[in-house]
């Protein structure tokens, strides 16, 4: 996240609020979420902008 391209439209207060809220790592939520947007994509308008990936990534983001 300290990549401000990274998802640049999502305020990092939310990200962050959403994965407290599920009671996960932020890690974890982040991922959950690209897997969902991956699985969707046809219907988020999203087909063929992304390359197919297994269903958890892990990721690692830092804050600061």
């Amino acid at each position: 996240m300290k990549d401000k391209a990274f998802a640049r439209g999502v305020k990092r207060e939310d990200l962050v609020a959403g994965a407290e809220l599920l009671g996960l790592p932020l890690e974890e939520h982040i991922g959950n979420v690209i897997a969902f947007m991956r699985e969707e994509a046809e219907a988020l308008g999203l087909e063929g902008t992304v390359t197919r990936r297994p269903h958890f990534i892990p990721l690692r983001f830092s804050l600061s």
